[in-house]
């Protein structure tokens, strides 16, 4: 970390993840450096071919944990601050009692400070103290939302977009792409989730996504 990334920071919370310097501000938690990669850093091979760039963190050393010690196929190719497993690449290991079950074992294996999302078939580890949610409380803060959460819409269809979509005043489905999605928006009747699917009606695929834009820009203009 340089000495003018550094300066300012007293009296902030600092977390890393690999060479990522995190910094927590009043309006959450933002990226304050990154170091550049050491030519001599030891590397981390995944079994898929890739190799590690910044793989020293706990959520590194948990990848190589599952690819090590139980046989998981893990995709970190092209992600700087997560990785993922894809159903589809494990050969190595029996899936027969449920793809996130046979990765998870019940969550106990997790390490603080990580969690995980499940979309179409993968499962997703980062830092906690990123995700969609956390992003969304970030952009609330920096852009000074009046009334926080209230004040805040997301579009979404899948599990990994759960907890933004239940922390946001309200979440718009083009679609509905998972289970616990689906029952979500049927156990919510308070009117936080809007399906815009309308078989009906012909709004499906991108229509769906234009319905909810125009709706959201009628709304604006309506302020």
């Amino acid at each position: 970390m340089s000495n003018s990334s550094a300066a300012g920071m007293e009296g902030f919370d600092t977390n890393h993840f690999g060479d990522v310097t995190y910094i927590c501000r009043a309006s959450g938690w933002s990226v304050l450096s990154q170091s550049p990669q050491p030519s001599s850093r030891k590397q981390t091979r995944f079994i898929n071919g890739s190799t590690s760039k910044n793989k020293s963190s706990a959520l590194w050393n948990y990848g190589q944990k599952l690819e090590e010690e139980r046989g998981v196929v893990v995709d970190s190719q092209g992600y700087a601050t997560m990785f993922r497993i894809k159903k589809k690449d494990q050969t190595r290991i029996d899936t027969d009692a449920g793809f996130v079950d046979s990765i998870l074992i019940d969550g106990k294996d997790i390490p603080d400070g990580i969690s995980y999302s499940t979309n179409l078939g993968c499962i997703d580890f980062y830092p906690s103290i990123s995700g969609k949610k956390n992003c969304c409380i970030y952009l609330a803060g920096r852009f000074n939302a009046r009334r926080g959460a209230d004040s805040c819409i997301c579009i979404c269809d899948d599990d990994n977009d759960l907890d933004m979509a239940l922390w946001c005043r309200c979440a718009y489905l083009p679609s509905i792409t998972s289970e616990s999605m689906k029952t979500a928006t049927e156990s919510n009747n308070n009117g936080q989730f809007i399906v815009a699917l309308n078989e009906n009606t012909g709004v499906v695929g991108f229509r769906a996504t234009e319905w909810i834009l125009e709706t959201l820009f009628d709304e604006v203009v309506a302020l």
